[in-house]
Order: structure tokens, then C-alpha cells, then sequence
């Protein structure tokens, strides 16, 4: 005897069914990267532009002594193209840090670096000019640093939000971020063979 085919509620049933089970999976799976996809910092890369349109670029000043700028209005690179983060104290007092980025950052660091030869990224934290990278080789590693300005709030954001460099598992369980007098000096920080310089 044949299987009686089904009725049109029955396949609304069925469709209503699996949809359920699709977005359950998909906010299972967003709760478990939510760290990754929902930082509470946001970290933003600017690529500097020699025409000014105001359509898609913008005016920032920032360094020290302070520089104007022509810069992208849509970031090359955000915050959640960082896979992990190191801090460290800067020369002047502020904080940097280095940052990793995951696999479709640091393919976009290859090719915007290579672009950008001979001229400036903007790093801005939460919409706040930071600091200058100047951009002088291609960059391979998929690391981009912010080499000063940063506060110590916002360090401790990061550690919110990303995992440290060269952090295990169980270094995830019991991480605590530590307090500023034991962050470590310039020339302490991590040495990839290729990142933008700041200025």
C-alpha cells in the first residue's frame, strides 16, 4: 500500500519544524563566538585616501604633533577581524597593544598594506582617533598593532573581549587581566617579522 503523500498542513508543520531547528542551531552557535562577535570595545583601521569625497571619505586629526588626515569612512579592518590581543606600555605613558587578526583579517592586512604603501592607517577606538600606523611593507603575519594611546579601561576591555596571544585553554578559565604596573615595557612587546610602525 502506498504512503498517503502529505497535506499541504502537514508540510507547513514539517517547514515550521525544521526552521525552529535552523534557528536554534544558529543562536547556539552565536551565543558560543559570542565573544568573538560581540565585543564590548570597538576597534576600527582606517586606509588613508588622497582625494576627499565626502561620500565615502572623512577629515580625522590625530598623532602627536597632531596630523589631518583623509581617511576611508568604512574601516579596512574592525574589531571583528581580531582573533587575540597583547598589551603592553607604551613610551609616553599610554597603553598599545598587538593584535592578531583571524584569517580574513590578516588577508585583508595583506592586501590594504600592500595598497598602501608610503602612506598612513587610522587606528580609532570607539570612534577616538588613536594613533598613526605608518604603513612601509607588505604586511604577512596578520598582526597590526596600536603602538600608543590606548587607556587602561580600554585594555581591559580587550581583555573582555579577545583572548591574549599565545593564550591555552586553561589560561582562558582562570585569566584575570592584570593590573597596570605589571604589564610589560617598550621593547617587551611581540616581534613579527613584518607590522606597521606607528608615528
Amino acid at each position: 500500500m502506498r504512503s498517503p503523500l502529505p497535506t499541504r498542513s502537514t508540510a507547513l508543520i514539517l517547514s515550521g519544524c525544521v526552521l525552529s531547528l535552523l534557528i536554534t542551531a544558529a543562536s547556539v552557535g552565536w551565543a558560543a563566538g559570542s565573544k568573538r562577535r560581540d565585543p564590548n570595545i570597538a576597534i576600527r583601521f582606517h586606509s588613508q585616501v588622497s582625494t576627499f569625497d565626502p561620500s565615502f571619505a572623512a577629515k580625522v586629526t590625530v598623532g602627536n604633533p597632531p596630523r589631518v588626515l583623509l581617511v576611508e569612512k568604512i574601516p579596512s579592518l574592525s574589531e571583528r577581524d581580531i582573533a587575540a590581543f597583547y598589551p603592553y606600555k607604551a613610551a609616553d605613558g599610554t597603553f598599545s597593544a598587538a593584535f592578531q587578526l583571524d584569517r580574513h583579517g590578516a588577508a585583508v592586512l595583506e592586501t590594504v598594506s600592500a595598497q598602501n604603501r608610503g602612506r598612513y592607517i587610522v587606528a580609532a577606538v570607539n570612534a577616538r582617533p588613536v594613533a598613526l600606523l605608518a604603513v612601509d611593507k607588505k604586511i604577512t603575519d596578520g598582526i597590526i598593532y596600536i603602538p600608543y594611546g590606548l587607556t587602561l579601561e580600554e585594555i581591559h576591555k580587550l581583555g573582555e573581549s579577545f583572548s591574549l596571544m599565545g593564550e591555552t585553554e586553561t589560561d582562558k578559565e582562570n585569566k584575570q587581566m592584570p593590573k597596570e604596573s605589571t604589564f610589560t615595557g617598550p621593547g617587551n612587546e611581540p616581534k613579527p617579522d613584518n607590522a606597521a610602525s606607528g608615528r
